[in-house]
């Protein structure tokens, strides 16, 4: 096996793995509705601002505290479980 395979076979399983606490995170933050809770709270700034006075970066420092702030009302064990073994692999 080439130095190149190596590395590959190395990198998949931690790229696999990152992308499934990726994805049970996003599932998990759609079902406790706290993209919902943004998503409306874009669209109010969106109103109150204008669309035309609004850059996707207005828009990101706008929602930003409200991101952090939000109450996530769901069991946060899967997904941390998740990010310590995505840790542990990549520190290997």
């Amino acid at each position: 096996m080439n130095k190149d395979a190596q590395m590959r076979a190395a990198i998949n399983p931690k790229l696999i793995e990152r992308e499934c606490v990726k994805e049970l995170l996003r599932a998990k933050l759609i079902e406790c509705g706290w993209k919902d809770q943004l998503k409306s709270h874009c669209k109010e700034v969106i109103k109150e601002k204008g669309l035309e006075h609004v850059t996707v970066d207005d828009l990101v420092a706008e929602i930003t505290p409200k991101c952090r702030a939000l109450p996530v009302s769901f069991r946060l064990s899967p997904v941390t479980s998740g990010m310590k073994r995505y840790r542990l692999l990549t520190e290997t």
